[in-house]
């Protein structure tokens, strides 16, 4: 992920397309370089200073005071030929340049929403795979639970009181194995999150934002996260009595990620947009999470 982050092999893989070559620079150059010609040519806003008025002028000192079969032809092929050149080439300068500056536009477009794409591709990718790692860090966070509580009772035994009561009455089993939960796993998962978007905008000439900017949108996904943890324990509760199984882990992922991630991080974002998931986030949700509750079974460990 990390090696390949930015750089389409997510499009070319799964779509097979690369971004266009064109330098948007070279392109913007070159209309500037038609524009400056055409310029030259008919004087741009100062029309007296174009090289089209100064033949104008040269043109109307020869004819002025002389006359002659030799001045008619003279001026008969300039007011044919040469005085509406200049005009329609002025013009066809204008539209090249007009292009060039179109298809620089359209390549920006293009790369912007390829980066666009390739980072949900990679976002996609990033949440399916951080199953094997949910895992793991729900299994640090029960055994730190377990040193917390000995601890506890440790100290029970060291100085006779009772701070195993009063341990779990302050904070329940579930509430400390939440914290640590939400915490580390989302540290874990908000920091890669930010870090593929900054790789793929990097990578493609797109604004990484400031310090502050991910600062704030790691907080948001860390804020999102907790919910996710909230919604995914309160889907499963009423379905504690029944054997888990890949429905059921995609019900509780979808009730987290639906009903408790997205209205968390909308929240927390502090614009006045939707707060509720959309059918499109739906959309979404349901292929990400359908991916992982079919690669991954209730219990996954790797190995096993």
């Amino acid at each position: 992920m990390a090696g390949t982050a930015g750089t389409l092999v997510g499009l070319r893989v799964w779509a097979g397309v690369v971004a266009p070559e064109a330098s948007p620079d070279k392109l913007r150059r070159a209309a500037q370089i038609f524009d400056e010609l055409a310029d030259a040519i008919d004087g741009g806003d100062d029309p007296k200073s174009g090289l089209a008025y100064r033949a104008d002028q040269s043109y109307a000192s020869v004819v002025k005071d002389n006359t002659g079969a030799g001045i008619d032809s003279f001026s008969t092929v300039y007011n044919t030929n040469v005085r509406p050149l200049p005009a329609a080439f002025v013009a066809d300068l204008r539209v090249v340049a007009m292009v060039c500056t179109a298809y620089a536009k359209i390549v920006d477009d293009v790369r912007r929403r390829f980066a666009e794409v390739e980072n949900d591709l990679l976002q996609m990718v990033w949440m399916v795979m951080f199953q094997p790692m949910t895992t793991w860090l729900y299994a640090v966070a029960t055994v730190r639970i377990v040193k917390l509580i000995k601890t506890a009772r440790l100290l029970k035994a060291l100085f006779g009181a009772n701070a195993a009561k009063i341990f779990r009455a302050g904070f329940s089993s579930y509430a400390l194995t939440t914290l640590v939960y939400a915490t580390v796993d989302g540290i874990a998962y908000a920091g890669g999150s930010v870090g593929i978007k900054a790789m793929v905008n990097l990578a493609h000439g797109q604004p990484v934002g400031s310090a502050k900017e991910n600062g704030a949108e790691f907080m948001r996904i860390w804020a999102g996260n907790t919910g996710y943890v909230l919604g995914y324990d309160a889907a499963k509760f009423p379905l504690r009595n029944l054997p888990s199984s890949r429905l059921t882990e995609l019900y509780a992922r979808l009730a987290g990620s639906g009903l408790g991630y997205t209205p968390t991080y909308n929240l927390s974002d502090g614009t006045d947009g939707p707060i509720a998931t959309t059918p499109e986030e739906w959309a979404g949700k349901i292929e990400g999470h359908g991916l992982r509750a079919l690669i991954f079974p209730p219990g996954w460990l790797p190995r096993r």
